[in-house]
C-alpha cells in the first residue's frame, strides 16, 4: 500500500458522467433494457488512451455514458456508484458535478434528474459514509436564458443536496462574459459558484472569471501565463481545481515539465487536486498524489502537519500556514498532500456543521 492509499481525502471537482464505471454503466444499462457489449470494448471506449492527442479526442469518451443519465433512476443509480467507487480510496467529501442540459433530449424535467441525484447522495451516505453534494453546471453554449432557468430550478434543491453552479464548455468559442447574467442570477439567488476557466483558455478566461466573482475556478492553469494574476489569485486566495492527470491527457499543458503546480506553490496560491473524470482519465486521487509526488519528489521535507485539537474558526489559518515558505527542491511529502485537502476543504461549499465534521476525518 502506497503512503497515500490510506488518507482521508476530498475531490472537489468530479464531473458525474466522467466517474462512471464499467460496473455502473452496466446497471444503468440494465435499468433501462439496453445491451452493451463486452467489458474490454466498453472500457476502451470510455477511457482515454495514453496517446490521446487534443482535448476532443478525450471528449469522444463521454459518448458512452451520456446517453444512460436519461431518467430519474439512472441519475441516482449513477451517484451512489461514483461514491461506491470512491469510498474505495477513502474521500470522505466529494463535490459531483453535472449538466442537466446535456440530457435534455430525454425529455425528462430537470427536477426530476435533479432530484434522482439527490436521492443518490443519501443513499450513497447511507451506505458508504461518504459526504457529497452536487454543482450544477451551466454550459457556455447554451444560451443564457436556458441556463438560468436550470439555475432557478437547481435552487429548490439548495442545501438539500446541491450546494452550487458552475459553467462548463469550450473557453474559447464562448467567453464567459457572455454568461454574465447567469452569474447575476447565481448571486441574486446566494448560491456559491465556481467557473471552468484557463483550462485551455487564455489567461484572460482566468481573469474574466475572477471579475464575475468566482472564488474557485475549475483547473485555473493557464494564470501562469501571468505574473499579476497569479499575484491576485494568491492575494484574494482564488482556490485551483487542479486536475493534473486530465491536463496532460486534454495537453492543456504540453509536457509534464509545463505543468505549474510548482510554479503556483511557491507563489502560495491556493491549491486544490481532484480528479475531473475518474473513468475517463483513469484516475483517482491516490494516483493524483502519486504524480504529483513523482514530480516533485519524496524528501521528507513537506509542509508541517496539522495537529492538535483545532476547531472550525482556526483550521482555514492552520491549513494556509502549512503552505507558506520557501520550499526545497524535492518537497511532495504525504504531509503536502493532507495539506491539499485541508484547502479543499476550506473550499468546499458544504456547509460549516459537514465541515467540522470532515476537518475531524483529515487532520
Amino acid at each position: 500500500m502506497g503512503i497515500f492509499d490510506g488518507m482521508n481525502k476530498i475531490d472537489l471537482h468530479c464531473h458525474l458522467d466522467g466517474s462512471l464505471s464499467v460496473e455502473t454503466i452496466r446497471k444503468l444499462a440494465a435499468n433501462i433494457g439496453r445491451e452493451l457489449p463486452p467489458k474490454e470494448e466498453l472500457l476502451s471506449r470510455m477511457q482515454v488512451k495514453d496517446d490521446c492527442r487534443e482535448l476532443g479526442e478525450y471528449l469522444k469518451c463521454f459518448e458512452v455514458p451520456l446517453p444512460f443519465l436519461c431518467t430519474e433512476e439512472n441519475f441516482k443509480d449513477a451517484v451512489i456508484g461514483v461514491l461506491r467507487d470512491v469510498s474505495k480510496e477513502n474521500v470522505v467529501y466529494i463535490e459531483l458535478r453535472f449538466s442537466p442540459l446535456m440530457s435534455g433530449w430525454s425529455g425528462m424535467s430537470y427536477e426530476r434528474m435533479i432530484a434522482g441525484a439527490v436521492d443518490g447522495l443519501k443513499v450513497g451516505y447511507e451506505q458508504y459514509g461518504v459526504r457529497s453534494s452536487l454543482i450544477l453546471c451551466g454550459m457556455r453554449h447554451m444560451p443564457v436564458e436556458e441556463n438560468i432557468k436550470m439555475l432557478r430550478i437547481g435552487r429548490e434543491f439548495f442545501r438539500e443536496g446541491v450546494c452550487g453552479a458552475d459553467m462548463a464548455g469550450n473557453e474559447a468559442a464562448y467567453p464567459i462574459l457572455g454568461q454574465r447574467a447567469f452569474f447575476e442570477e447565481a448571486k441574486r439567488l446566494e448560491m456559491p459558484f465556481t467557473i471552468h476557466a484557463g483550462e485551455c483558455g487564455s489567461a484572460q478566461s482566468v481573469r474574466d472569471a475572477i471579475a464575475l466573482g468566482a472564488k474557485r475556478l475549475g483547473h485555473g492553469i493557464a494564470a501562469r501565463k501571468d505574473e499579476a494574476l497569479m499575484e491576485e489569485c494568491r492575494r484574494r486566495r482564488i482556490a485551483l481545481e487542479l486536475c493534473p492527470i486530465s491536463n496532460l491527457q486534454t495537453k492543456a499543458v504540453s509536457s509534464e515539465e509545463e505543468y505549474p503546480f510548482e510554479l503556483f506553490w511557491k507563489r502560495d496560491m491556493m491549491l486544490t487536486v481532484n480528479t475531473d473524470n475518474r473513468m475517463v482519465s483513469g484516475t483517482s486521487l491516490t494516483r493524483e498524489f502519486e504524480w504529483l509526488q513523482g514530480q516533485y519528489g519524496n524528501a521528507g521535507k513537506g509542509a508541517k502537519t496539522l495537529t492538535g485539537d483545532m476547531t472550525q474558526e482556526v483550521f482555514a489559518a492552520e491549513a494556509s500556514k502549512m503552505l507558506t515558505g520557501d520550499m526545497p527542491e524535492t518537497f511532495f511529502t504525504e504531509e503536502t498532500a493532507k495539506a491539499l485537502t485541508a484547502n479543499a476543504l476550506e473550499a468546499a461549499f458544504a456547509e460549516d456543521d459537514v465541515k467540522h465534521e470532515i476537518w475531524k476525518k483529515i487532520r
